[in-house]
Parts: C-alpha cells; sequence; structure tokens
C-alpha cells in the first residue's frame, strides 16, 4: 500500500523533478556549485553554517592557532558542502556509479571477519565523510539494516527512499519496532548500520566525554552490542586529496570496553572511537552539526557572541564527574 504522505511514484513535483536533475548532473558540475556555495557561506564566517563549524573545531582542537581554526573552518564548510551535492550525485544513479569511484579499501580483512561472526555485525558510523557512497559499496556484500527517519519534505523523503531501495538494504523505523528489528537480526548473525553521533532524546541517551566535553549520546549501540556481544567496526569514505571525484573506505577498529555491561564504560568506548576516527580526516566530519547544543558547561553557545563563545570554550573544568555522567 502506497505512503499517504508520499506523491504517488509516477507524479513528478517541481522539486522532485529539480532532484532528480541535480541528481544525474556529471560529478564535477556539483561539486563546482558545492565549493561556489561554500565561498558565499565563507563570506558571512559568524553566521549561520560557518558559524556554527568554527566553533565546534574551537572546542575539540584547543592546541590550533587561531590561523589554523580559520583554515581549517574553511576547508571544513568545503568539505561538507562538497559531500552534501554527492549525496545527490549517489541518490540519483545506480549503485554501479558509486562503485566505480571507490579507489582503495583499508582493513578489508577485519571487515570480512566481522561479517563471518556469527553473533552478527554492528558498524558505527559517526556523520564523517560520503558515508552514503559508503552504503552502497557495503551492500554489495552484505544486506544491511539501517534506522531512517522520514524526511520532513515528502519529495526528498521518496527521492532518498527510491535511492536506498536500489541497495540491498532494509531500513528500520526509529522507533522501538525498528530497535527490536535490528536486534532480531544481529541475533540471527546479520549485519546493521548505526549514525551513532545523533543527539539522542535525554531519556535514550547519557552525557559522556567526546573531545573532552560532556555531550549527550545515544545508548542504542552499547545496549546491543552488550546482549548481542556482536563484531563490531567503524566505517567512513574518505574523498582523495589528488583526485576529488574518487573515495578511499577506512574499516577501522572500536576502542576497548564497547561491549562493557556497564553502560558508561561503553558508550565512553564509543565517542573515543568516533574520536579516534575524526581526529584522522578532521575536515571531513560534519561539524555543522551542533553536538554541543546540551553540554551543560556551555549553555547558549551556538547564539551567544564570538567573545563569550571563546571564553565558554577555554573551560578546563568540563569533564568533571557530575557534568560528564548525569543528565
Amino acid at each position: 500500500m502506497a505512503d499517504p504522505q508520499l506523491p504517488p511514484q509516477g507524479h513528478l513535483t517541481p522539486t522532485r523533478a529539480l532532484l532528480n536533475t541535480l541528481g544525474r548532473l556529471p560529478l564535477g558540475v556539483l561539486q563546482g556549485l558545492a565549493r561556489l556555495i561554500a565561498w558565499v557561506l565563507l563570506c558571512v564566517p559568524e553566521q549561520g553554517m560557518a558559524r556554527t563549524v568554527r566553533r565546534n573545531l574551537m572546542l575539540c582542537f584547543p592546541q590550533w592557532s587561531a590561523d589554523q581554526l580559520t583554515h581549517m573552518t574553511r576547508q571544513a564548510v568545503r568539505q561538507q558542502m562538497l559531500t552534501s551535492v554527492e549525496f545527490l550525485r549517489v541518490w540519483g544513479n545506480p549503485p554501479e556509479d558509486s562503485l566505480k569511484r571507490i579507489h582503495t579499501v583499508y582493513g578489508r580483512e577485519l571487515l570480512d571477519r566481522s561479517l563471518a561472526d556469527p553473533r552478527g555485525c554492528m558498524v558505527i558510523v559517526p556523520h564523517h565523510g560520503n558515508f552514503e557512497m559508503m552504503n552502497a559499496w557495503l551492500s554489495q556484500l552484505a544486506a544491511p539494516v539501517i534506522m531512517y527517519k522520514p524526511d520532513k519534505n515528502p519529495d526528498l523523503d521518496q527521492f532518498v527512499r527510491t535511492a536506498r531501495s536500489r541497495l540491498n538494504t532494509t531500513l528500520a523505523p526509529t522507533d522501538e519496532r525498528g530497535v527490536r528489528q535490528i536486534f532480531r537480526v544481529l541475533k540471527q548473525g546479520g549485519l546493521t548500520i548505526l549514525l551513532a553521533d545523533h543527539l539522542p532524546e535525554p531519556s535514550g541517551g547519557i552525557l559522556s566525554p567526546f573531545f573532552g566535553w560532556p555531550v549527550l549520546t545515544s545508548t542504542l549501540a552499547s545496549k546491543l552490542a552488550h546482549k548481542t556481544q556482536c563484531a563490531m567496526f567503524m566505517m567512513s569514505c574518505i574523498r582523495r586529496d589528488d583526485d576529488a571525484q574518487r573515495f578511499d573506505i577506512f574499516i577501522d577498529p572500536v576502542c576497548d570496553g564497547l561491549h562493557d555491561a556497564d553502560l558508561q564504560v561503553s558508550v565512553d568506548a564509543l565517542n573515543r572511537s568516533m574520536e579516534v576516527l575524526i581526529t584522522r580526516h578532521p575536515t571531513h566530519y560534519h561539524w555543522a552539526y551542533k553536538r554541543f547544543k546540551l553540554t551543560p558547561t556551555l549553555p547558549d553557545y551556538y547564539h551567544i557572541d564570538a567573545d563569550d563563545a571563546q571564553q565558554l570554550s577555554r573551560r578546563t573544568d568540563t569533564a568533571t564527574d557530575a557534568d560528564t555522567h548525569s543528565v
């Protein structure tokens, strides 16, 4: 039965027509458009996306000088805009278009060993690099189950759903039904992919250090890891420096402790794992996401003026037990 919230598959709205057109443009043209948009955003560095990116980097890399921070902010904005338009290319074309752009895969042995584990396999993926292209590559090797929250824009939602229907994937809802579905898949020896760095509802997360700051972190991956003792690894898909239209896939182990029965120990290990991944390619993380908006020691961090934000970012008492381990 068709979803009443979505337009009929055959009805092409102006938005869907635009998405289809953009998705079929040559990747080089889309990347040129992304660089232009990034240039516009960077013309007002204390507004919008550029402001959020700079403030997040200021928190996470306090060792950077002011000039480094400015340079890395520019690079991070450009990288995120490139990834955004590349998503359109991935969604608008058959999976083969993505597969031919993969240059090198690092850590393939860990992936093969994990996929063969009878306890199932969980892939931890932060909002880092081109994870949509990564999905296309991984789906040729297995049949992952991915939690998916419908987009508020029905045209974009249908565009993405149509794209993912071409892959060997199953979409699970972001509710208790989806959690039960993923648990069953893991118990049956299957594969799931979790985007583990989104801000959960307070009832679904605990505070845990992330680059030294207590952030509300989802407990789902930790609970599933303890209950199933499944194999786990991290994945990212990074644009190459020497060829912007080719990508490398990195498969990395998670930090010790993620299977621990102590939820705090496990969630702390989850954030450490993501830190290791992000630090290797820091400008490829999606820093426009306001990951620290519920951090107790950073009240209203994304809305206060630049001087006050800089003062807050220099605090040294951010990792106290009271701040880190309570909500």
